[in-house]
């Protein structure tokens, strides 16, 4: 649907019908190099606005990710950015970096133990959709729930790596060739507590199906126990706005 912005205003108005997860995009017929824009919103029946600002308009250029707003104002969801293809091969993860050319893109609460056919087709899959698929998740650790000396990732899939701030930590491409899931755990990775760690899951299978892949970490030492990499205490995303 296309809501009009009042020129005199800055305001628009769009009503959902149920609680969901929207895509927008915001359209500038004449943008200012160097002008800031911001974005604002609020549910119906508060006065208060929830704000996400620092885009800039540029007439050129590769889209620059704007500065961290605070945490209640971000998703703790994952994103999701994948190919259906059946033509998926050893060459596919190499392909699946974040900033690629996409197809699809949606939004994943709990990523982990969720099998790729529900995440990737959450409506069913249709018919016509291609064998196999290749992709991203993507999210950003919190540093406050992370552990001061830093942690181990432990990753199972059957065919996927995992990056954390674009370093290569844990290699599956191996389980591609295979189709069998394997498991791998890292070594203990250093985080600074006072930056938000960027997590990337590259993902390819040749058949989506049940699979599913899963992740957790620990503290360097075992303490604790492990933990999820999903939820609001764990993950947030700047890209993703949860107004």
């Amino acid at each position: 649907a296309r809501v009009p912005v009042n020129r005199d205003t800055g305001v628009a108005v769009f009503e959902a019908t149920a609680a969901g997860w929207f895509e927008f995009e915001l359209r500038i017929g004449y943008p200012v190099p160097g002008a800031g824009y911001k974005l604002e919103a609020r549910p119906p029946g508060t006065s208060a606005f929830s704000y996400y600002d620092g885009f800039v308009a540029a007439r050129t250029g590769a889209f620059a990710m704007p500065d961290y707003t605070p945490d209640i104002q971000l998703s703790s969801a994952w994103q999701l950015l994948y190919n259906a293809s059946d033509g998926v091969g050893a060459g596919s993860l190499a392909a699946a970096a974040p900033d690629a050319a996409w197809e699809s893109s949606t939004v994943v609460e709990l990523p982990w133990g969720t099998p790729l056919a529900d995440m990737l087709y959450p409506q069913g899959r249709p018919a016509s959709a291609a064998a196999g698929a290749f992709g991203v998740l993507r999210a950003f650790l919190r540093p406050s729930s992370m552990p001061v000396d830093g942690a181990t990732f432990s990753l199972s899939c059957a065919g996927c790596q995992l990056y954390l701030d674009g370093v290569l930590v844990l290699d599956l491409a191996d389980a591609l060739l295979t189709g069998t899931p394997v498991t791998r755990v890292s070594a203990c990775v250093l985080l600074e507590r006072g930056s938000h760690h960027e997590v990337v899951v590259r993902f390819a299978t040749p058949q989506v199906g049940p699979g599913a892949m899963s992740m957790s970490y620990v503290a360097c030492g075992g303490g604790g126990g492990p933990r999820a990499l999903a939820g609001a205490a764990t993950v947030t995303n700047p890209l993703v706005w949860d107004p």
